[in-house]
């Protein structure tokens, strides 16, 4: 439960009086871990920051525990486990990114409206508790692996199971991801930064209005773009003529698809030739993907020239601004 006087979550005795001990000690009603790390649920945020005092309280108390000194009492485990000096080998305070409970914690930030904020822990945190020797924890569940591709990705699910939702707030690691089976592309032009901030994040071009994404969008593909104010607005452009696209050419693949099938339905029945009679059109199997082909070119050249064409009217209206 929720003691005002700690700005913790605490155990109570019988006579419902808090237990009075150092917020960071181990054990007791906490599994693997202290108040620190068992304090913050991502289940319900406005309920905690009601208990807080407001969103700003709130933040303050999160930030508190990243900078905070990584000491610990063993409480109830009488002993120093291994989880204990992952968390102080870690060097962020009492984050103890070695164990299930604390992996949500970074991404607060972006749900609390900071994105730049859990930009930055994440960022330390793939850089401090990763290597190729290993991770800084159990790889319990494969948890350790999935935190590092879905934050490397700018994607991350606080809540599984009780949200759709992704939190935005991690910068990618690599300037352009392709996950083939969302048809998502990740685009992140500031991803070699050591520090990259968030200026903006886009979906299909268009600014999203909040900190999050739902798997229901991203299903329905699409480019995800993550800014930071260096980024130059050629590259949103350029970004935009390629989601415009991908889209096309996925509207022309799935009828392309559509009429392949139809057209190997209706020849089933017969002998396999070399070309099927379709509507009073023979058509040629394999030539299929070469009319696909052919398809995508012409609607390229076209994305081309247009995209050209409306240059060419933005350089014209600059140079009669320029001279009036």
């Amino acid at each position: 439960m929720y003691d005002v006087k700690t700005g913790l979550m605490g155990h109570r005795k019988k006579n419902k009086e808090f237990v009075d001990e150092p917020p960071e000690t181990w054990g007791d009603c906490y599994t693997e871990g202290s108040a620190w790390h068992h304090s913050f649920p991502p289940f319900d945020l406005e309920t905690l920051a009601e208990l807080h005092g407001g969103k700003r309280p709130l933040l303050e108390k999160l930030e508190t525990l990243f900078t905070v000194p990584a000491d610990f009492k063993t409480g109830s485990y009488k002993a120093e486990i291994h989880e204990m000096r992952e968390m102080r080998m870690l060097g962020m305070g009492q984050y103890a990114h070695n164990n299930q409970p604390a992996h949500h914690l970074p991404y607060l930030f972006s749900m609390l409206g900071d994105q730049n904020r859990t930009a930055r822990l994440v960022r330390d945190v793939l850089f401090r508790a990763y290597s190729p020797e290993g991770f800084a924890g159990d790889e319990d569940n494969g948890e350790m692996g999935s935190w590092y591709v879905l934050s490397a990705m700018g994607l991350y699910q606080p809540a599984p199971g009780v949200a759709e939702n992704f939190t935005l707030g991690a910068v990618p690691l690599f300037p352009r991801i392709r996950l083939w089976e969302l048809d998502v592309t990740v685009e992140a032009p500031s991803a070699s930064e050591v520090y990259p901030s968030i200026q903006a994040v886009l979906w299909r071009s268009k600014a999203i209005a909040g900190t999050s994404i739902s798997y229901s969008q991203l299903r329905t593909g699409g480019i995800l773009r993550f800014l930071s104010p260096e980024d130059s607005s050629f590259g949103n452009v350029v970004s935009s003529f390629r989601g415009a696209f991908q889209r096309a050419a996925k509207q022309v693949r799935s009828r392309a698809e559509r009429s392949v099938e139809g057209a190997a339905g209706q020849a089933s029945a017969l002998p396999a030739p070399s070309a099927v009679l379709v509507d009073d059109v023979m058509v040629d199997p394999e030539a299929s993907h070469g009319n696909f082909l052919s398809i995508c070119s012409v609607v390229l050249v076209l994305g081309a020239a247009v995209l050209s064409y409306r240059w060419r009217l933005r350089y014209k209206g600059t140079n009669h601004t320029r001279k009036e």
